[in-house]
């Protein structure tokens, strides 16, 4: 029993909370950014000096799908005449004008070849694509899945029951399940509606900057009704690709132990 509270422990942890944790951190991130958009394309545009000592620079081109963000300590070289998109904070330093920024209120720097709106064309590619896949999301996986491996090694070597050992085993899969039929085939689902998704709360982020207030509540109302289709297609197909993988398991596992 104490295999199976580690395991469920160690399945949490590293299958459900630390993803979620970067799936919040990255909206949370999303939603800093696109609220600077918001307050930084109303202002007047100055010619003034910056310092851009620890600050992040965003580059977006044509026909890039998403902003790329690097921070400016690492850009080796930038080619001469490449137009720079620089908005912040005014202040005066020895009687000379310059942008400043800080961790609470941080420069908004791009490099861009793009002769579109520049607002609009951040609004449109700063969005990731995907936030349920982040960061956090594969070292996460790496992680619990050994440690369930190990836990059911030891779950199948020390006791004379080897059903916990199958059940921990089973729960180690479980990140690669989606992907197999028939299960997939709600993984289609869910991706094609997950794209709709975000295609709709970029229209509604675009409505809200252009002030179209009306707009942006049905496109937000349509957005959150995607996502929540789309999340449960998600669940549908991984829970029916786990019970399938499990009687599998279950199976092999009969076949191991008692040899039918």
């Amino acid at each position: 029993m104490g295999f199976i509270i580690l395991g469920l422990i160690t399945y949490t942890l590293f299958f459900i909370f630390l993803p979620g944790v970067g799936t919040f951190s990255l909206r949370r991130k999303w939603g800093q950014f696109r609220n600077t958009v918001y307050r930084y394309s109303t202002l007047p545009r100055l010619s003034v000096c910056i310092d851009l000592k620890c600050q992040n620079i965003y580059t977006l081109h044509n026909g890039q799908e998403e902003l790329v963000k690097n921070n400016w300590r690492n850009v080796s070289s930038i080619v001469e005449g490449t137009p720079f998109f620089i908005v912040g904070r005014l202040d005066y330093v020895g009687g000379i004008p310059f942008l400043v920024g800080d961790k609470k209120d941080p420069l908004l720097v791009l490099l861009h070849d793009s002769n579109s709106n520049i607002f609009e064309a951040l609004i449109k590619k700063g969005r990731a694509k995907n936030d349920m896949w982040n960061s956090y999301s594969p070292y996460a996986y790496i992680t619990g899945i050994f440690i369930l491996i190990i836990l059911s090694y030891f779950a199948y070597k020390s006791s004379y029951d080897k059903t916990n050992s199958f059940y921990l085993l089973v729960a180690a899969g479980t990140p690669f399940y989606f992907i197999l039929p028939p299960g997939l085939i709600f993984y289609l689902m869910y991706r094609k509606l997950w794209d709709i998704s975000i295609r709709l709360s970029v229209l509604r982020d675009l409505s809200k900057l252009k002030g179209k207030n009306l707009k942006m509540y049905k496109f937000n109302v349509m957005s959150k009704s995607r996502e929540k289709w789309s999340l449960l297609f998600y669940l549908l197909g991984y829970i029916v690709n786990t019970l399938i993988a499990g009687f599998i398991l279950f199976k092999m596992y009969q076949l191991l132990i008692y040899g039918f």
